[in-house]
């Protein structure tokens, strides 16, 4: 007769086939990377230049990068400014250019 030691590979390799079905297939291909510029009159500006701008407003606030959970941005480019929420509370503005 069979021991607990001898049927346990079999049930192994059977819970791994099911835990292989259960999980999606990995997607191929390749990572969409965008880019956003914002022009207007003349002047222009990058998405990445504005969040370090609030990244380093964040900062200057004696507030830690990892802290910034959510930060949700508004851009008024006839203001020249950007406003945002931080955390869903935290409200300021940057200059945009």
């Amino acid at each position: 007769a069979a021991g607990p030691e001898e049927t346990a590979p079999a049930n192994n390799a059977a819970l791994k086939e099911k835990e292989q079905e259960k999980k999606p297939a990995a997607k191929k291909g390749r990572t969409l990377k965008v880019n956003v510029c914002l022009q207007y009159q003349g002047k222009q500006v990058e998405e990445q230049e504005i969040i370090a701008k609030i990244k380093a407003w964040w900062k200057d606030q004696g507030n830690m990068i990892k802290d910034l959970d959510t930060l949700d941005i508004y851009m008024k480019p006839e203001d020249g400014k950007a406003y945002f929420t931080i955390n869903g509370d935290i409200s300021g503005d940057i200059d945009l250019f």
